[in-house]
């Protein structure tokens, strides 16, 4: 009887202790988006990186798979939450967002992946 009743304890003070770090830490972070102003959020540390960047600057499912996030110029594992990436209370995320290529820039990819391309410059108004 004596047993059970501690495996009953440990289990009891095992899911009590599980459900408190469940919870994670709070921790206040500075996201550093390349174009726009920093942006300081309160997260738990628990929470998923990909998640909570998505939210706080409002990003599609699509443009959140091109976002790179750094840490001190390391790059963070995005499924991954705060604790896990090392990430502490009062860090400063690096935020590289995605961006439209212009049009000059798609063709200059294109000539350099295919040499034997040439540019031809196209007037409209001819």
């Amino acid at each position: 009887m004596g047993e059970v009743l501690a495996d009953d304890l440990e289990r009891i003070a095992s899911s009590h202790s599980d459900a408190a770090s469940a919870r994670g830490e709070i921790i206040t972070i500075t996201l550093l988006p390349d174009d726009t102003e920093s942006i300081t959020i309160t997260v738990q540390s628990n929470h998923i990186v990909q998640d909570i960047i998505q939210e706080a600057l409002k990003l599609s499912a699509a443009q959140i798979r091109l976002v790179m996030v750094s840490l001190g110029g390391d790059a963070v594992e995005m499924t991954m939450c705060f604790e896990e990436n090392g990430i502490e209370d009062g860090a400063r995320l690096e935020v590289s967002l995605p961006r439209k290529a212009t049009f000059h820039e798609v063709v200059q990819d294109m000539l350099e992946l295919n040499p034997d391309c040439t540019k031809v410059i196209i007037d409209p108004f001819k």
